[in-house]
């Protein structure tokens, strides 16, 4: 089957699974969908729809295919993402749940707006980050770039070149500056900025934090990275397992103690939230 017609046929299953629905169970959201699809194959595909996949245990090579999919359908705009229900994430027919079809936008006009919006979140950056954080080609970046190369400005990032959006100069030349403790999961959208050297100049706690598999939350001290941290459940108690990677006097732990309180909402069947001190 060309991967053209498993995405078409994954963006019709959506459309009639979804119809009226919030499906919240990614599983069970490919399950419904490679049963739809199904129905429609012949005899001989069906057999190795049903058959097993080589990704996962119970799951058979239909399911797989149509989680794959999925990545691409929702490009398409055809599902999207609904508010979490617990620790569920909730799929929806982005129409339906918008009131109407997504807006078209044009091509290099979505290009601009992204861009921008990198900008706005990760700036000052250059091309090389913007093509790391999007996964395409540095080609591809530059010319993007090109498109709003009129509405940016040279600045001087730690004697490096970089550039921002001119309406955010302002921001960048009396900047707040922040304050208090903030608790970041792994993934956090701050952490997913590819200039790392910003975030965290030491290399070796680079690898800490951004590790291939089984990456640490890190929490901010008035805005750097102070140490990370891991949770670990405990009956209706959530433990935060935090090590300092920076000296923490007792008025600093005390703040880390307060905040980590406010995270007792996050966590579903969660009656307290204790964070335990890891030094090294």
């Amino acid at each position: 089957m060309p991967v053209g017609e498993l995405v078409r046929l994954t963006a019709e299953a959506a459309r009639v699974v979804l119809d009226g629905r919030i499906l919240a169970n990614k599983w069970k959201l490919d399950q419904e969908l490679a049963q739809h699809i199904l129905h429609k194959l012949p005899a001989e595909q069906q057999k190795i729809w049903q058959g097993p996949s080589p990704f996962a245990e119970n799951q058979i090579l239909g399911e797989a295919l149509v989680s794959f999919a999925l990545r691409p359908v929702a490009l398409q705009g055809v599902i999207c993402f609904a508010p979490r229900r617990g620790n569920e994430a909730s799929f929806v027919f982005t129409e339906q749940w918008l009131g109407s079809p997504p807006a078209a936008l044009d091509l290099r006009q979505a290009r601009r707006e992204l861009l921008r919006r990198y900008l706005r979140c990760y700036g000052p950056s250059t091309p090389q980050d913007f093509a790391a954080w999007t996964g395409t080609a540095l080609q591809q970046a530059k010319e993007t770039w090109d498109l709003v190369k009129g509405e940016l400005v040279e600045v001087n990032l730690e004697g490096r070149r970089a550039w921002l959006h001119a309406e955010h100069l302002p921001d960048w030349d009396a900047p707040d500056e922040p304050q208090g403790v903030r608790f970041l999961p792994p993934h956090d959208p701050y952490m997913q900025q590819r200039d790392r050297q910003v975030l965290a100049a030491d290399k070796k706690l680079q690898r800490t934090i951004w590790r291939t598999v089984g990456r640490p939350g890190v929490v901010l001290l008035d805005g750097e990275i102070a140490a990370v941290w891991r949770p670990e459940k405990r009956g209706r108690r959530q433990k935060l397992n935090v090590t300092p990677i920076v000296t923490l006097a007792q008025p600093a732990r005390s703040l880390f103690e307060a905040e980590a309180q406010t995270l007792v909402a996050v966590y579903p069947n969660c009656d307290e939230v204790q964070v335990e001190f890891v030094d090294d």
